[in-house]
């Protein structure tokens, strides 16, 4: 019987959508990315003069050119603090916690259909 399992890099396999990309960082996304918004703000790095609303919907804001750069900055640092890393067992960047996750999920969607996996990544 052919396997229906679809490879992590085919676009079929989210339907277009960035799903996959989405559920990889979700359970990081207290750490990392609520950080990246929320603290620019509390220490005025980024002030709400700097963000607008994006178009009619009022469901995203925009940043001007400065407030741009000003994120950029403080999410490469973010992305290179260290951490304790589970699997690891010792201290690695959440950008390198990040990309081993999305290996482990590649070799899940592109190895057997028997190959195991469990939340979390855990080997």
């Amino acid at each position: 019987m052919a396997s229906t399992r679809r490879s992590a890099s085919s676009p079929a396999a989210t339907g277009g959508r960035p799903s996959q990309a989405l559920d990889l960082i979700e359970e990081s996304s207290p750490v990392i990315i609520d950080s990246l918004v929320v603290r620019p703000l509390a220490t005025g790095q980024l002030t709400p003069a700097e963000l607008h609303l994006a178009g009619d919907s009022g469901t995203g804001f925009r940043m001007n050119d400065a407030a741009g750069k000003t994120f950029l900055t403080v999410y490469e640092r973010r992305m290179l603090t260290l951490a304790h890393h589970p699997w690891a067992g010792r201290k690695t960047s959440y950008l390198a916690a990040l990309t081993v996750q999305a290996r482990l999920l590649a070799a899940v969607l592109d190895g057997p259909e028997d190959t195991p996996h469990s939340p979390g990544g855990e080997p």
